[in-house]
């Protein structure tokens, strides 16, 4: 029965807990220390604020989690607080039970009574949560495409074949494709970028030095700039490496345009290039874009692939006062976004 189950705000005395939970829910096989020491640095050392982590006990046993993550958008001249819902799990035998729905609308309850934020956002599965969104009136803004860029063709097939050679891999190659691409010449990559720039309209993350530098921290953030000539930073491109069946993969962040007077194309091709020069033997380079925005358009030119996972950008609105739903939920807002980079 569902009054058997209370939902809890939980704290960071509870990690171990949280940690088990989403490690039965998402069968992760890495050890529990690990995934515990990456959670604490998640959900517990943000500088915005500590992730609000619910749980869902049956009596004294929890059961599900759903982790909301705060962050600040800069829109115009005003900042948003806005909260991501983003890991949420169930162990198998409390499944099905309608455990789900009770701690998502639990968490909206809780956020609009606590008046600090202005609006949540979301990135369901299409084939399962997305439905009980929906019923709960949240807002359906537009559609996120996945696309992938082959590295090495060997290691790009080794996560075919889990590790198989495959001998005809090495005709496929990122440079072998990627290099006809010409960059800008009045264009230059630079280490060392500060965070003093106006980027451009429309609904902008707030990476203050102390955000970048967490997420460096929990999840090995890499960026680099782009200037041109007169030394004025012109865009910003962050990814971090991770593990596919074995082999490395770069994971494609944001590459976030302030201005320019190359093409958007020319300042993508010249991060993608530095990228592969920074990460030699990649498997492929993986990235998000909103259907039909300035990167789902670059990505295809660039002969990105895309894949048939995709999922739904959502909304849900917390308050009226700062910008109204329709300017949140006017999906041309966040055209500029690349949303991998908030999870």
């Amino acid at each position: 029965m569902m009054s058997n189950y209370e939902v809890k705000l939980l704290d960071s005395s509870s990690i171990r807990q949280q940690v088990e939970v989403y490690m039965c829910a998402f069968e992760t096989e890495d050890t529990i220390d690990n995934v515990i020491e990456y959670w604490k640095k998640k959900h517990f050392d943000n500088p915005v604020h500590s992730s609000y982590v619910f749980g869902v006990f049956d009596q004294n046993k929890l059961v599900s989690i759903n982790a909301y993550m705060p962050m600040e958008y800069a829109f115009d001249d005003r900042t948003c607080k806005v909260i991501q819902s983003c890991e949420s799990g169930t162990i198998p035998e409390y499944r099905g039970k309608g455990i789900w729905s009770k701690v998502v609308t639990f968490a909206v309850d809780y956020f609009i009574k606590e008046h600090e934020y202005d609006f949540l956002i979301g990135f369901p599965n299409f084939e399962n949560s997305f439905g009980g969104f929906m019923k709960m009136n949240w807002n359906h803004v537009a559609d996120m495409v996945n696309y992938i860029m082959i590295g090495d063709g060997k290691e790009f097939f080794k996560t075919i074949t889990k590790g198989r050679v495959v001998p005809f891999g090495g005709l496929c190659s990122i440079q072998r494709v990627f290099l006809p691409f010409n960059t800008c010449s009045n264009l230059h990559v630079c280490e060392g970028i500060s965070n003093e720039y106006v980027p451009l309209k429309g609904f902008s993350l707030c990476d203050s030095k102390e955000f970048i530098e967490w997420k460096k921290n929990y999840k090995n953030l890499k960026e680099f700039g782009v200037k041109d000539n007169n030394g004025d930073i012109i865009a910003v491109c962050r990814y971090f490496l991770g593990d596919y069946n074995g082999k490395k993969v770069v994971y494609l962040c944001n590459i976030k345009v302030f201005k320019h007077d190359c093409s958007i194309k020319t300042i993508y091709a010249l991060c993608i290039k530095e990228i592969i020069k920074k990460n030699p033997k990649i498997a492929f380079i993986r990235a998000w874009a909103m259907k039909g925005s300035n990167a789902d358009k670059v990505f295809r030119k660039l002969l990105f692939i895309k894949s048939k996972h995709h999922n739904p950008f959502i909304t849900y609105q917390l308050k009226e006062n700062l910008i109204s739903t329709e300017c949140v939920n006017n999906k041309n807002n966040w055209n500029n976004i690349s949303f991998f980079d908030l999870d």
